[in-house]
């Protein structure tokens, strides 16, 4: 819907044609920004998984940043072995950066353990996803929003909620690039920014809390990013008005 709504050709061309950029695995000289971004979401979605009730102590941070280590190094090696890495000295210098970003990371997920009680990973809604796996939160239930006369099911995962049972929630979407392309918070760019207030709507359906007592943010991993944070409250989900009503669910 993003897609369509910056360029309807450009959506025809990759969504109803299918058309993909070919790929020279030979002309590889580091890790691409694709392969970069699903292995740090991997070691994210482990080491937040792995957690007691997925909740993060600063009195264990020590213990927190071994097990971060650990599990990137993890990844980092398999992510070698499968040859996305690229020149052995341009990789050198990315996996430092990585490891860095993730420590970077970890600090300021410690700085803010106490916003909410538990933490999910991966949690899907509208139907199973293939290679997933099941979260106490995942719902079969489809998210369904009114367009005009017509009315969008929506179906997918989330990164990450944070919540507090019948209180609020926070819907996380990691993100490790620059940044310089995301929105500002509450921003809906006539309809080039769905994806936030979707999520926001997702967490209402996922959890049973009002969005307006909910948050949808993008989380950048990154120093090229500046660990930016954008957010999309309930408050602006109601400022919105029709444009994102209020959706039902069904299965």
């Amino acid at each position: 819907l993003e897609t369509y709504a910056r360029c309807p050709f450009q959506y025809f061309l990759g969504t109803v044609l299918r058309l993909r950029p070919l790929e020279e695995p030979e002309d590889l000289l580091r890790i691409s920004p694709l392969e970069k971004g699903s292995l740090v979401h991997e070691v994210l979605r482990r080491f937040v998984g792995t957690l007691p009730s997925g909740t993060l102590s600063p009195a264990a941070a020590a213990d927190h940043r071994r097990a971060l280590e650990e599990i990137a190094n993890q990844e980092l090696d398999a992510a070698e072995a499968r040859g996305i890495a690229g020149a052995p000295r341009l990789w050198r210098a990315d996996r430092t950066e990585i490891l860095e970003d993730l420590a970077r990371w970890l600090n300021r997920e410690l700085a803010e353990a106490g916003a909410y009680e538990r933490h999910a990973v991966e949690v899907a809604f509208g139907g199973r996803w293939s290679g997933t796996q099941a979260s106490d939160l995942d719902t079969d239930l489809a998210l369904e929003i009114p367009a005009g006369s017509r009315v969008l099911r929506f179906r997918g995962r989330v990164d990450r909620i944070d919540y507090t049972p019948g209180s609020g929630f926070r819907v996380i979407d990691y993100k490790t690039g620059k940044g310089s392309m995301l929105p500002r918070d509450g921003q809906l760019r006539g309809g080039q920014a769905l994806q936030l207030p979707i999520y926001l709507r997702a967490g209402e359906l996922i959890l049973g809390i009002p969005a307006e007592s909910g948050e949808a943010a993008y989380h950048v991993v990154s120093r090229a990013g500046r660990f930016k944070r954008v957010s999309f409250t309930g408050a602006a989900l109601e400022s919105a008005g029709d444009v994102l009503s209020r959706p039902e669910a069904s299965r």
